[in-house]
């Protein structure tokens, strides 16, 4: 039995000019990495009404995350620092710290190997890295703030 997949909203541009708005279908173990960053010659999605599709890597020009509902799954793209990081306002520096090295480990632009891949995927990382320093560097700003007399 294979294991339950996260789906991440995205919207793909193709080499045709259609535009795709679906599902990337990831591992909850290696997540949007291995998607992006993967040896296979196919991304894996699911469209809006369920039917799962895989699209060749060839084809993609490239693609943006979207924001879709309050799920764990689509925390990345999320406007809430807190949701990004997936913390609390609860957390401890050390638990947002640690979170923060974490996600940055799994998704840096330097992880994605262009050789292999489209240069798209190392655009499509630089931005979600981008949101991940900007939500640690906001939650961090907003405790010191707090913390000043």
């Amino acid at each position: 039995m294979s294991a339950q997949k996260i789906k991440i909203p995205v919207e793909i541009r193709h080499k045709n000019g259609r535009v795709t708005s679906c599902f990337a279908l990831a591992d909850p173990d290696t997540g949007l990495h291995e998607w992006l960053n993967g040896a296979n010659l196919f991304f894996p999605v699911q469209t809006y009404f369920g039917e799962t599709v895989f699209l060749s890597k060839q084809d993609v020009v490239a693609f943006r995350p979207e924001p879709s509902g309050d799920d764990e799954q689509s925390a990345i793209l999320s406007l809430d620092p807190y949701k990004i990081l997936a913390v609390t306002e609860e957390s401890s520096d050390t638990e947002i710290r640690e979170k923060y090295f974490s996600l940055l480990q799994k998704i840096h632009p330097d992880s994605v190997d262009i050789e292999k891949n489209h240069k798209i995927f190392r655009v499509f990382a630089t931005e979600v890295t981008r949101k991940v320093i900007g939500a640690f560097e906001y939650i961090n700003g907003e405790r010191k703030n707090r913390n000043q007399p």
